[in-house]
């Protein structure tokens, strides 16, 4: 799947409409402020944060959170949101 692709999935998941153009669509995999108003909306963090440290390699500490790029998040939320 294409970042482009799983752009639009994230913000389906986010219950956003009239993205027709790409440039209307959030830039979570760059964009932190974007991904963290995605990360609200999440039911099941603690699937989050285990599916995020996967992604950046490190035990699941809190500090981890804080160096965790936009894309390691996207890729995460895709991941627990079953999008990918």
């Amino acid at each position: 799947m294409t970042e482009q692709e799983k752009r639009i999935k994230l913000a389906e998941a986010q219950g956003l409409t009239g993205w027709e153009e790409a440039r209307c669509l959030p830039n979570y995999f760059s964009d932190l402020n974007a991904v963290h108003e995605l990360e609200k909306t999440l039911q099941h963090y603690g699937v989050f944060v285990d599916r995020l440290a996967e992604i950046m390699g490190q035990p699941r500490q809190g500090i981890m959170l804080v160096n965790a790029t936009a894309a390691q998040r996207s890729e995460a939320l895709g991941l627990t949101l079953n999008l990918w």
